[in-house]
């Protein structure tokens, strides 16, 4: 028979694991966000530097800022992977806009 001490760390262990789980996911989450907001401003400011000392033109790809040692290659947080070097700036009325894959990150 199962004593009344088993059930209860059983459902205790139950617990932890009902409330870690969600916690832990959500932490790692918003630790992606945050990583990948940090490399998009990076790339934007890089991006604004080589636009206003006029080497680079009004859309500056992450390989042009490579290749003119203003950043080395990024890593994409959410896939562990280099970003491609079709990634792109764009400055207009110096606002940068940073597109990946063709979709605009914020």
């Amino acid at each position: 028979m199962v004593s009344n001490k088993v059930i209860f760390y059983l459902a205790l262990i139950a617990i932890i694991v009902l409330i870690a789980v969600p916690t832990i996911s959500k932490i790692n989450q918003t630790h992606t966000e945050r990583l990948l907001k940090v490399e998009v401003l990076n790339m934007k400011e890089k991006a604004m530097a080589c636009y206003l000392k006029n080497e680079c033109k009004e859309k500056v790809t992450l390989k042009e800022l490579v290749e003119k040692k203003y950043l080395t290659r990024g890593i994409d947080p959410r896939t562990n992977e280099y970003f491609k070097d079709d990634v792109y700036v764009v400055i207009k009325d110096h606002q940068t806009s940073l597109f990946i894959d063709g979709v605009e990150e914020k």
